[in-house]
């Protein structure tokens, strides 16, 4: 008779086991199912989709948590590759925009002087000398593009060593000095007595020096000083360049180092170039392992403040 009722008690044991199990069997089923829909709804572009279930089961509870990370990154990308494509679309129709412009100019030119064979030669040569100009213009704008893109890309290495940057600063200021004291305006110098060294490649720093310089030179006009400051702190060499021209609008300053940005809604409007100076700047000081900000006071400082690591 006791091995009956503890034959009967296993029976019973066992039933509850099977049916807590399939109790569980069919709770797990039930979450499988909803992270099936809520996979779908994403699978049609739901916007900020996620797969949102309470459970105490710690293994569902982990996948959830693993594929809402798969979905946040797959949304992510998503948004990256739309901002791609609308930063193809503008640069399509910048570079279709920046080529016209000039290439209309130098037709409009060739077809002057073909449609007047008696043209005096004084007149002649400086049809010819602006479109020698156009013609520089455009190489330098799709070398400004190609030697973006092949920053971008990481087909360029940039080797550091250590340079004296206080001297590169001191070439590239006795290099522009003509032009800036020929528009009449004053160069402000604050050099430290010892000459400070960084990490950084002389060949890269020098075109992101001309770049800003030049930067101050076009689009601080309204200015009458072009500054020049460098220090070191906390194992940094701080590199500014400033002027006290018209400056950028506060609502721009933000956007004036993205890629593609285009003329219209930069300082560079009317003052030709690619637009693309600052978006290389940008690149350069980031990988010689630096950062670069601008800040703007219109008519009092604009200020362009890189570092690099000594």
């Amino acid at each position: 008779m006791r091995y009956v009722l503890l034959l009967s008690a296993l029976c019973v044991v066992l039933l509850l086991i099977l049916i807590y199990a399939l109790i569980q069997l069919r709770i797990k089923n039930k979450h499988i199912c909803e992270i099936a829909i809520s996979l779908e709804n994403y699978s049609q572009d739901a916007v900020n989709s996620r797969v949102r279930l309470l459970t105490a089961d710690p293994s569902s509870r982990r996948l959830i948590e693993n594929m809402n990370q798969l979905l946040k990154e797959h949304e992510n990308y998503r948004i990256r590759d739309a901002q791609t494509r609308d930063e193809m679309g503008k640069m399509l129709s910048n570079v279709s925009h920046d080529l016209r412009t000039p290439m209309t100019i130098i037709l409009g030119y060739v077809h002057a002087l073909n449609a007047n064979p008696d043209m005096n030669s004084d007149q002649a040569k400086a049809y010819l000398y602006k479109v020698e100009n156009k013609t520089k213009e455009i190489i330098d704008m799709m070398n400004d593009f190609f030697s973006l893109s092949k920053l971008e890309s990481g087909d360029v290495q940039i080797q550091l060593s250590r340079h004296n940057v206080s001297e590169i600063l001191r070439e590239n200021i006795l290099a522009y000095h003509d032009i800036i004291t020929g528009m009449k305006r004053n160069v402000d110098i604050s050099l430290p007595e010892e000459d400070c060294y960084a990490l950084t490649n002389r060949e890269a720093l020098n075109r992101i020096l001309g770049n800003l310089i030049n930067n101050a030179i076009k689009y601080g006009a309204d200015g009458d000083t072009i500054g020049f400051n460098v220090n070191d702190q906390n194992d940094k060499v701080y590199i500014e360049i400033w002027d006290n021209g018209k400056g950028i609008p506060h609502s721009q300053i933000q956007r004036i180092f993205e890629r593609l940005y285009t003329l219209e809604e930069s300082r560079s409007k009317d003052l030709g170039g690619s637009g693309l100076g600052l978006a290389i700047v940008k690149v350069l000081v980031e990988k010689m392992g630096g950062e670069i900000e601008a800040c703007s006071l219109p008519y009092e400082k604009t200020s362009f403040r890189f570092y690099l690591r000594m």
